[in-house]
């Protein structure tokens, strides 16, 4: 798993998202919601927002914005695949159940 605190707290720390008022403001937000809540749905709407940035601004942004932002997406990713993954497995489960109670 992710050290998602970590990651932010590096970015915040890098010289030109600190020169950057809305990167630092982003981030900064960011990382106070999902100390309160500590859940991955604050990063995913982190995700969602850098590429808003990136949209309104050329897509240009310094480069440890876009490396956590694929970094954080690729994670984002294999977890939704193996939550996926296992509703699958939970679903061909109670499918037999079922056509056990059936007969």
């Amino acid at each position: 798993m992710m050290n998602y605190k970590k990651m932010i707290t590096d970015v915040l720390n890098d010289p030109e998202v600190k020169q950057n008022q809305r990167l630092h403001t982003l981030f900064s937000k960011s990382l106070s919601r999902y100390l309160k809540n500590h859940d991955r749905t604050e990063i995913a709407y982190l995700v969602n927002d850098i590429s808003y940035y990136l949209i309104l601004n050329n897509y240009i942004a310094p480069k440890i914005v876009l490396d956590f932002a694929t970094k954080t997406q690729k994670e984002l990713h294999r977890l939704r695949g193996l939550g996926s993954a296992l509703d699958m497995l939970a679903t061909s489960i109670l499918g037999f159940v079922i056509k056990d109670k059936v007969k």
